[in-house]
């Protein structure tokens, strides 16, 4: 009898640390925020350095508790993440900007902050040269300012969607797909500004230049398939 009690027990606390060890496999962030919990609340974390957003450590930690949709293996795109969470901090505009900014700092230690540098460089300038093409010829507005704080979420998002679809590993030529993209860009510049009637015609002829001298910018950083699509990708999302 006593045998049988003393296997039966081995049993289930087996299963408890299997059960465990699976729930802990479910967190793609394994760093010590969530474990020390000693830290001195005045502990501060740079969430983002040029937004200047900070946490503590607590404050970081009871945020992720509250906010599953920001630590399970599903990792969500950003928008879906943020209308999925109803937490009051969030909801303006600046909230909204940080819960963004909250989420690629998360999804960048997943990602691998040193491993995947190149790729969120190229990405952050594209979308960064997109996000000016369309505040330029809309003639500016709060909405662009605060996409240029959200984009980083979009980089994380499009870092992770590149490994998870092997666009990593497709090196075709896309010099025609590329070609036609680029083009497509540079006929709605000249189109937007023929018929913004807001602009100075006198300025028109400038302002073109600048922004054709962006969409080279970006012809130069799309040099495969994973930075074309996620261009593409991007820009049909947001604007």
């Amino acid at each position: 009898m006593k045998k049988s009690l003393y296997l039966l027990l081995l049993i289930i606390i087996c299963s408890c640390t299997n059960q465990a060890k699976k729930l802990s496999e479910l967190s793609i962030h394994k760093d010590t925020i969530l474990a020390d919990e000693k830290d001195s609340i005045v502990d501060s974390i740079v969430i983002d350095s040029s937004d200047g957003y900070k946490l503590t450590k607590r404050e970081l930690r009871e945020i992720i508790k509250q906010h599953p949709e920001l630590t399970t293996n599903l990792i969500l795109q950003p928008d879906i993440a943020y209308h999925q969470q109803h937490d009051i901090n969030f909801n303006s505009e600046v909230g909204q900007d940080n819960y963004y900014l909250l989420y690629a700092y998360l999804l960048k230690n997943n990602n691998g902050t040193i491993k995947s540098q190149e790729e969120r460089t190229k990405l952050t300038a594209v979308f960064e040269d997109i996000n000016k093409i369309y505040d330029s010829i809309n003639n500016g507005g709060t909405y662009y300012a605060h996409e240029y704080s959200r984009i980083p979420a979009y980089v994380e998002y499009s870092i992770y969607q590149g490994k998870k679809n092997d666009y990593y590993v497709k090196n075709y030529d896309i010099s025609k797909q590329k070609s036609l993209y680029i083009n497509s860009i540079k006929q709605l510049i000249t189109d937007e500004l023929n018929n913004n009637f807001d602009v100075n015609r006198n300025e028109i002829p400038q302002l073109k230049k600048k922004l054709i001298e962006t969409v080279n910018h970006m012809d130069g950083l799309i040099t495969n398939t994973f930075y074309l699509k996620m261009a593409q990708q991007f820009q049909y999302s947001n604007y």
